[in-house]
């Protein structure tokens, strides 16, 4: 069967295994703690290792229960495994802290908040590299949508693909007018996993995001706040201040109770795709090695070589 035929195979086979989710103290300040995890080794060249990728400021306003993680990949935070590794670092930094009960996750870069996967990594791979980066992927979702700690994405720019599914992966979504998001990845061939699909599914509803999902759509902010697809749309400048208002509603809610809550909702999806976690990698390394696909790959950096 062709690559595409065995990818349509697996598809079915993963949605199958996707779970139906039923859509159901005051503290005193102390100054804000920076910790900064520049980029970290892999069995890829590190090429980074003087580039902060993730910076994690605990504290912010004055208030030990929340925290904000910043990426910093420049120019636009494109995920690889340095960065991916980065985020999930961090996220477990927060979790293993006992007064945290919160982090707004935002960007560094200026109009993007996460420009999806770096097609670097794509094209033309190394096939332990390959799974090795899908590992990381799959594991930094499953940690980031299922983390005991409220989150809040602070969307200040763009956020297609994997960096639309960053933001949907948290419990509130902040974005600033004029931007847009949504998962493209039929525009360059490629096709959103399951766990892509069905957090989008959860958010959205299933024919609003089978239609988005389909046509690769990026939703301008208005329309992402009318479907659901954001929680919030302010000015720009306004975002920060926005995602910290909504996080301390959140950290103020019992944490215990919360928590809770929030893994009813949402262990069923995440232990199913766990399930399924290795058919999607190798499914993932098949479609994406097939010369089609490479091609096209191909085509679209010798494109944004050319673009500079």
């Amino acid at each position: 069967p062709s690559p595409t035929m065995l990818g349509i195979r697996r598809i079915a086979a993963l949605s199958a295994a996707r779970g139906v989710i039923p859509r159901v103290r005051s503290l005193a300040p102390r100054p804000a703690l920076r910790h900064e995890f520049p980029a970290m080794l892999s069995s890829s060249p590190p090429t980074e290792n003087a580039q902060v990728l993730v910076a994690v400021d605990k504290g912010i306003g004055g208030d030990p229960r929340m925290a904000l993680v910043t990426m910093g990949r420049k120019p636009v935070n494109s995920l690889n495994l340095d960065l991916i590794h980065g985020l999930t670092a961090a996220i477990h930094e927060l979790e293993q802290d006992p007064d945290v009960q919160g982090f707004v996750l935002a960007s560094g870069c200026k109009k993007v908040f996460c420009a999806g996967l770096d097609l670097m990594v794509m094209h033309e791979p190394k096939e332990d590299e390959l799974a090795e980066f899908w590992t990381a992927l799959q594991n930094l979702w499953a940690v980031l949508y299922g983390t005991r700690l409220a989150t809040v994405a602070a969307v200040q720019g763009a956020a297609p693909a994997a960096g639309c599914l960053l933001a949907i992966s948290c419990d509130y979504r902040v974005m600033g007018k004029g931007y847009g998001l949504g998962m493209n990845e039929t525009k360059f061939g490629l096709v959103a996993p399951p766990w892509f699909q069905s957090t989008l599914i959860n958010t959205v509803g299933n024919r609003k995001a089978e239609h988005m999902l389909m046509r690769g759509t990026m939703v301008p902010s208005g329309e992402a706040l009318k479907i659901g697809l954001i929680d919030e749309e302010v000015e720009e400048e306004n975002v920060l201040e926005a995602a910290q208002k909504e996080l301390l509603a959140l950290v103020s809610v019992s944490d215990k109770a919360r928590h809770t809550t929030k893994m009813a909702l949402r262990m069923p999806l995440i232990g199913s795709m766990k399930s399924v976690f290795e058919m999607d990698k190798n499914w993932f390394m098949e479609w994406v090695q097939a010369p089609e696909i490479q091609e096209g790959l191909s085509a679209y950096i010798s494109s944004l070589k050319k673009a500079k």
